[in-house]
């Protein structure tokens, strides 16, 4: 079995709760094939590497930026019949297309995809609740939810995107509604404690919220203290209110940040709650998110400390789509054995790991890359009146450790010690 096919059958089981073409090139340029046989609608357009790609059915829109593939091939588009629609998932509501390209070729994007799919009013639930999300099909019929799914609307009506990195078959998912928790929360207020409140401000691992059941680690750690959390949706899919806010951003700060637009709204929280001086502990993309609020907004001047756990401040190679697609994905296991000096049983988690990071950032994984506007930016944090601190672990993720192998120069990070 390829790595393609054990992600995909893994990271569909294991992720089975997250889980039109109009095309551009140069000027406007619209190839599309509409052709019903037996109930099966296709379209194919020529993907190139030198510039924007853009196609379209009636519902669902891919952009396919100017180098995500390492050359020029013809994409082909199929919505599937009924018959085939009823062996998936029931979550799974509207049309399900199948995207690939025409030659069978598998090539993970070197850039996020982004996919537009418009939805009926009737499953919009509210502006401020986030029940619905793109997901990837997978071959055994259940789905990988797309990370960040965001609803929007425009002149056609209701629409949710998001970014993938993989073309597969993709479908609308109807998740239960609830309501958008976004800015800080307060777990426990010890109102008579004089000690600076905790705020837990997680990153791409939500356990690291603390919340077990009823009860909360952060809780149980620090009784003394008022506890907080920031809530927002790094991963998770965001209302139309959510989305708007962030459309607004870019539009304003003319690029994509979502880092960015993430800590102006935590900076504002923090202001918003004054009262209290904050001692910040804050996990991976997370703690990006604080050191650029606090990096942006000098007025923001109740924080004592911050302390970061495994936060890629310099960057980090783990979420680059060019390592993984040069080196893991479609891979022949036995050649990848003989080239790193690894078992196939190593070398398969530690794929997994770095495409299930990958998917989970999403477009944010461009953020958190080696040399990216956010990290060039950072070089130059000098807030002198908070005293920092950054915890790194020792042992890689499932003991996975590369050290002596090729694989140390593409990923220190998962050499132990």
């Amino acid at each position: 079995m390829k790595i393609r096919e054990f992600l995909f059958r893994v990271s569909g089981k294991l992720l089975k709760k997250r889980i039109t073409l109009l095309v551009v090139a140069g000027v406007v340029f619209v190839a599309l094939i509409l052709v019903i046989v037996f109930g099966v609608m296709r379209g194919s357009l020529n993907v190139t590497s030198e510039r924007e790609t853009r196609s379209g059915f009636e519902r669902l829109k891919i952009e396919i930026p100017s180098g995500a593939f390492s050359r020029s091939r013809d994409l082909k588009i199929i919505r599937l019949s009924s018959e085939e629609k009823n062996k998936l998932a029931p979550q799974l509501i509207g049309e399900v297309y199948r995207v690939a390209f025409v030659d069978g070729a598998e090539e993970f994007s070197l850039k996020p995809i982004r996919l537009k799919y418009y939805v009926d009013k009737k499953y919009v639930q509210g502006m401020n609740y986030n029940n619905l999300a793109i997901a990837q099909v997978t071959e055994e019929g259940g789905f990988r939810v797309l990370s960040g799914s965001m609803l929007g609307r425009d002149e056609k009506g209701y629409f949710v995107e998001a970014y993938t990195y993989h073309l597969t078959a993709f479908g609308l998912i109807l998740k239960k509604a609830s309501f958008q928790e976004h800015g800080l929360k307060i777990l426990k207020e010890a109102v008579s404690s004089p000690a600076p409140a905790i705020l837990v401000v997680p990153g791409e691992d939500p356990t690291f919220e603390g919340q077990v059941g009823e009860r909360n680690i952060w809780e149980e750690v620090f009784q003394d203290r008022t506890v907080t959390v920031y809530k927002y949706a790094l991963y998770d899919s965001r209302s139309l209110v959510y989305s708007d806010m962030f459309r607004e951003f870019v539009q304003k700060e003319g690029r994509r940040s979502f880092i960015d637009f993430e800590a102006d709204f935590l900076a504002k929280e923090l202001r918003k709650y004054e009262r209290y001086e904050f001692d910040i502990i804050a996990h991976g993309t997370g703690g990006l998110i604080v050191l650029r609020a606090l990096q942006r907004n000098p007025n923001v001047k109740n924080v004592r400390r911050v302390v970061l756990f495994s936060t890629p401040v310099g960057g980090t190679n783990l979420v680059n789509p060019l390592y993984f697609s040069s080196i893991f994905f479609g891979r022949d296991p036995k050649l990848l054995e003989e080239v790193f000096g690894l078992d196939w049983g190593r070398l398969k988690m530690l794929s997994l790991h770095v495409y299930n990071l990958i998917e989970t950032l999403g477009e944010v994984a461009t953020e958190v890359l080696p040399g990216s506007q956010i990290v060039r930016e950072l070089e130059k944090f000098n807030r002198t009146d908070i005293k920092i601190f950054s915890i790194c672990g020792n042992t890689p993720p499932y003991d996975l450790n590369v050290e002596g192998t090729e694989l140390e120069r593409f990923y220190p990070e998962m050499v132990a010690g």
